[in-house]
């Protein structure tokens, strides 16, 4: 019960964070090469570890998260919050060139993203309350 609970703060902090991430960036996107969407054919092409900052707002507190995903399509998530740390796991299935992760929370999409050569996690996040998070992970 309590990794369910883990996982869904992670879900929750991690779509947060690319709505922050999003809105922060919109005036800077001319800077930044376009996303080109790369098909997620195998896990072999997201498996490893994937680490990035999100940002909780309204609070600005900041966590790092590190998704790690198996050859198996497991992942696991860890966090170091400003408040203490936690983890959370389940299973990705593959499904229209995206993996996708459900839990009794929430629902989970992971998209490739190809940005200027460099290779970049997509996770979007919708919790059964409504709420939307999302952010950019890299290796």
């Amino acid at each position: 019960m309590r990794n369910r609970a883990l996982w869904s703060y992670v879900a929750v902090t991690a779509t947060l964070a690319a709505a922050v991430i999003l809105g922060g960036c919109a005036g800077s996107q001319a800077s930044r090469p376009p996303d080109t969407t790369v098909p997620i054919t195998s896990i072999d092409l997201i498996k490893g570890k994937w680490a990035g900052v999100v940002d909780r707002s309204p609070s600005r507190s900041e966590d790092f998260i590190e998704v790690i995903i198996g050859d198996d399509a497991s992942y696991q998530v860890k966090s170091a919050r400003t408040v203490g740390g936690f983890q959370g796991k389940g299973q990705l299935t593959l499904r229209d060139g995206q993996a996708f992760a459900e839990t009794p929370n929430g629902k989970s999409t992971y998209r490739l993203m190809d940005r200027g050569g460099k290779r970049v996690l997509r996770v979007d996040v919708v919790e059964t309350n409504g709420l939307r998070y999302g952010s950019d992970f890299t290796r």
